[in-house]
């Protein structure tokens, strides 16, 4: 699983999509002129928030066996 996910074919589609809809999102946020939701896709993509979540529960979950 973990050699799926690192690889190029996975990853660079995965990027590329996040980049486009978090980029619709601010884009037609900012057309409605809802301020808070682009302030909120703005903040999520600029501090990495998930990626954040992410490692701290990695982090101090149990260590899985290899």
């Amino acid at each position: 699983m973990t050699e799926l996910i690192s690889s190029p074919y996975f990853l660079i589609p995965a990027v590329v999509l996040d980049v486009v809809f978090t980029g619709l999102a601010m884009w037609f946020s900012a057309r409605r002129k809802n301020i808070p939701i682009f302030i909120m896709a703005l903040v999520i993509q600029l501090f990495g928030i998930p990626e954040l979540i992410y490692l701290l529960v990695i982090r101090n979950s149990k260590k899985l066996d290899k």
